[in-house]
């Protein structure tokens, strides 16, 4: 999806990130990147939907952003989303610097920054994604509760596409990709607090 441009006064950028499947190269592997590899976990229920891992998946990330969801059909399933930043959007110094404004509503993530730059655009993209959060267990449900913002964690488990009574959500397996379709669908198995 194309950037929406602002002017409030000052010039914003604005980019709006959502959920699509697409395959991710080796070759684009970046130092920092979330580690993805091919997954042999078979399909399984949960809450009378159905849960297809695509992908093994261990993210270090600062928590950008966390938004609850309580009424919607997903959230019997994934009752967090969570704006996570990886290798430069990991560091707080440079977010700060670059006066990052982020939000979430209805499942999406927003970002605004105040100058133009390309290379700040791109980064922000390529390092940061809207990701919405399915706990393994109770455990982790209460862990995921206790998330907090800036906190850097390390996430480990599965993306996944899940089937519900009433749709069907594809993961993204992409770091590329934004726009509506660019989230990740994480089944958390485990989270470990770094800073």
């Amino acid at each position: 999806m194309k950037p929406v441009i602002k002017v409030f006064g000052v010039f914003f950028l604005s980019l709006l990130t959502g959920c699509q499947k697409t395959v991710i190269e080796s070759a684009t592997l970046q130092q920092g990147d979330p580690i993805q590899t091919s997954t042999h976990e078979p399909i399984f229920k949960m809450n009378q939907s159905t849960i297809e891992p695509v992908a093994d998946y261990t993210i270090r990330a600062r928590v950008l952003a966390k938004e609850s969801y309580h009424m919607d059909n997903f959230s019997k399933v994934s009752p967090w989303d969570m704006v996570l930043g990886w290798d430069t959007m990991e560091d707080a110094e440079i977010t700060q610097k670059w006066e990052i404004d982020i939000s979430q509503s209805g499942r999406f993530y927003y970002w605004k920054i105040p100058i133009y730059d390309e290379h700040h655009i791109k980064t922000i993209r390529r390092n940061s994604a809207n990701v919405h959060m399915i706990p393994h267990n109770s455990y982790v449900k209460k862990q995921l509760d206790e998330v907090v913002e800036d906190g850097v964690y390390e996430f480990t488990g599965y993306l996944v596409n899940v089937t519900t009574s009433k749709r069907s959500y594809i993961s993204s397996t992409s770091r590329e990709d934004t726009g509506a379709g660019a989230c990740e669908i994480f089944y958390v198995k485990f989270i470990h607090r770094i800073a």
